[in-house]
């Protein structure tokens, strides 16, 4: 697309900011008052759950963040995922790592999957992996346990809940994986994804989520 023609579009059609939708003039992004608003999460610290892995996310969960991430999981707006795995891929990008050679989303359950017609994790990975130039292999896992409220759950509870819930599909042995989400909570999601990966070779070396809900 030319620059006279993309330049086009956007007067046209302005972008949107991703938390409160207001048009913002120039590329994507946050418009002034929610960028704000946005509470950065810089640190690279083990999780509850003790993952062997470092997990990156530029953001706390909430604010105009946590407005962004529902509006592409429940109304489908692929604008704010295109923002959020921007950030994403930029947090990677500014703490100089760059050790993977595959790049794979968190599957969504089936039912969910049936009800929206897209796996959010999917949309914010295969940005995250045009931005580090990295292959994205979705199939390679898939949700087979039953879907449980999380919600009120202890860690433990979390990880026994999701232990089996995921299978690999694929064997890729030996490719290092960057694992993708939307939002980490208690690491649980993340240990059990790495698990069935590693069970077939395919180490998990880090993962990057949209936003993590801060432990209490």
């Amino acid at each position: 697309m030319s620059s006279v023609t993309d330049s086009l579009i956007h007067f046209l059609f302005p972008p949107v900011c991703p938390g409160c939708r207001r048009p913002v003039p120039g590329k994507e992004g946050f418009c002034p008052s929610c960028e704000f608003l946005l509470e950065r999460f810089d640190s690279q610290t083990s999780t509850p759950v003790d993952l062997d892995f470092p997990v990156w996310s530029p953001f706390v969960y909430g604010g105009p963040v946590r407005d962004a991430i529902l509006r592409l999981k429940h109304s489908g707006h692929m604008d704010a995922g295109r923002v959020m795995a921007g950030l994403m891929a930029d947090h990677l990008q500014r703490h100089g790592v760059a050790f993977w050679d595959l790049v794979v989303p968190v599957p969504s359950h089936p039912k969910r999957l049936l009800q929206r017609g897209f796996n959010p994790a999917a949309v914010l990975a295969r940005e995250v992996a045009r931005s580090l130039r990295l292959p994205m292999a979705a199939p390679c896992l898939s949700r087979v346990g039953p879907e449980a409220c999380q919600q009120g759950r202890t860690v433990a509870e979390r990880r026994a809940t999701v232990a089996r819930a995921f299978r690999a599909n694929h064997s890729r042995p030996g490719l290092r994986v960057l694992l993708v989400d939307d939002v980490m909570t208690s690491g649980a999601t993340l240990h059990a994804c790495a698990t069935a990966l590693q069970a077939v070779n395919m180490p998990v070396t880090g993962a990057v989520v949209a936003a993590r809900v801060p432990a209490d």
